[in-house]
């Protein structure tokens, strides 16, 4: 299983962040489980949406194109969803995205951020971002990372070429 999260607009990123931290220590807490790890967050970006866009995840998570269990979702903003199956890639899991919402009339609009957890070393985070902004020229935005206590915040890293 992957998790991502997404959002409408890129100003509902900051919204998503803070609600997930809660959610992770809630989780944490009454799971007694590993940390839940976030893979990357999709931003929708429909240039027809104008400033009141929401998410409207049916028109394009469905069980034929890439499937995830029933997404958590907070009014429209932003949603976290986690794929059935086994654990996909950054790189497969936004390749699958990519033609999903492509197939389903979204054309190239969005924009993927990656997520690293900060026990990543820092080579080998700038290394798989340029290995994704190279596979989706455009589409890849700079990274965040993900802390032990679930906190996701922008990286450290000086990235060697912009998406």
């Amino acid at each position: 299983m992957s998790t991502f999260g997404v959002v409408s607009r890129i100003d509902h990123l900051p919204r998503l962040l803070s609600d997930l931290a809660g959610l992770w220590q809630v989780h944490r807490i009454h799971a007694a489980a590993g940390e839940l790890m976030l893979a990357g967050v999709w931003v929708e970006q429909r240039p027809d949406a104008g400033g009141t866009a929401t998410l409207s995840l049916p028109d394009w998570l469905s069980a034929d194109a890439l499937p995830v269990a029933t997404p958590l979702e907070l009014s429209g903003l932003w949603a976290v969803c986690t794929t059935e199956g086994p654990e996909l890639s950054r790189a497969a899991l936004l390749d699958a995205i990519v033609d999903v919402t492509r197939r389903h009339g979204c054309h190239g609009d969005g924009r993927f951020i990656p997520v690293f957890h900060e026990s990543q070393p820092l080579p080998l985070r700038e290394a798989e971002w340029q290995a994704l902004a190279a596979r989706h020229p455009g589409t890849v935005l700079p990274p965040l990372q993900q802390s032990r206590g679930g906190a996701i915040t922008f990286t450290a890293m000086t990235l060697g070429a912009e998406a």
